[in-house]
């Protein structure tokens, strides 16, 4: 069974990839410029998974792929990990430009 890897292993990962963890306490009211955030996430490639993106989208993307050169796409994964070793994903290599996260030992 996968279990979760725990803060422990969430701060370290987030440390290798220089993110910066941010934690409220819960009952404290804050007021945070959303738009602002997300300008600063987006644009600044700090963002990890889909960013504004509904399903429309997603069909779009998966056209768009359905079409697109194989060789080309194979070189955009530069690095698979079987799942079992799925922390080596979030370590950064040099030559990374996607990393995927295989299934079944492949």
């Amino acid at each position: 069974m996968l279990r979760p890897a725990g803060p422990r292993a969430a701060l370290a990962a987030a440390a290798r990839a220089d993110l910066t963890p941010t934690f409220v306490p819960s009952g404290k009211a804050i007021t945070l410029d959303g738009g602002a955030l997300n300008r600063e996430l987006v644009l600044n490639n700090n963002v990890v998974g889909s960013v504004n993106a509904n399903l429309h989208h997603y069909g779009l993307a998966a056209a768009a792929l359905a079409r697109a050169d194989l060789n080309w796409l194979n070189r955009l994964i530069t690095r698979r990990v079987p799942l079992e070793r799925v922390g080596e994903a979030f370590e950064p290599q040099a030559a990374d430009v996607k990393v995927g996260i295989t299934l079944g030992g492949e």
